[in-house]
C-alpha cells in the first residue's frame, strides 16, 4: 500500500508515518491530514522532534509549517509576549503545549504566547527551528500529516 506517508522507526521502536503537502491556512491543512486519516504532527517528546526533523530536513528546508495544537492555559505569560528565553527553548523547555488529546508536551519549543487573534502553531523556518504563533486563516505554511501506531 503506497499511501505517499514515509516510515520511521523512533528510538523507542514506535513506528510513524509522516507525509508532507502543499502549503495551506490551518483548516485547510488539518482536513488534508483527515482525509489521509492523519493528524497535522503533535510532537510528543524530544526523541520524536529529533528524529522526524532529521528525516525531514531537506524537504522541509526554508520551510514553515503547522502542527497540531495550543498554548496551554496553565502558562502564565503576557498576550503575544516572548516568555521563554533561547536556551531554555532549544533545550525545550519552552512554554506549554496542550495536544488535541488534552495530553500535554513533556518537549516544547515555543516561546511565544498567543494572542486572540493568533492561535495556531507554527514551526519556524529558520535553524533553530523554534515554535510561535500564528493566524490560522490567514497565514499559510506548509502541511506535515501524522500516523501514529501503523
Amino acid at each position: 500500500l503506497n499511501d505517499g506517508f514515509k516510515t520511521i522507526i523512533l528510538p523507542d521502536e514506535t513506528i510513524i508515518k509522516y507525509y508532507i503537502a502543499e502549503v495551506n491556512t490551518y483548516n485547510i491543512s488539518q482536513d488534508i491530514c483527515y482525509n489521509h486519516t492523519a493528524t497535522l504532527w503533535q510532537v510528543l517528546n524530544q526523541a520524536e522532534w529529533s528524529a522526524l526533523m532529521n528525516e525531514m530536513e531537506l524537504e522541509l528546508k526554508s520551510k514553515s509549517f503547522w502542527i497540531e495544537g495550543k498554548m496551554s492555559e496553565t502558562n502564565t505569560c503576557e498576550s503575544g509576549s516572548i516568555c521563554r528565553n533561547v536556551t531554555e527553548v532549544k533545550e525545550g523547555r519552552g512554554l506549554l503545549v496542550q495536544w488535541n488529546d488534552r495530553q500535554h508536551s513533556t518537549y516544547s519549543r515555543l516561546y511565544r504566547s498567543q494572542t486572540s487573534e493568533k492561535k495556531c502553531l507554527i514551526v519556524e523556518d529558520n535553524a533553530d527551528r523554534f515554535w510561535t504563533v500564528g493566524y490560522c486563516e490567514l497565514e499559510q505554511h506548509t502541511t506535515v500529516c501524522v500516523k501514529r501506531n501503523c
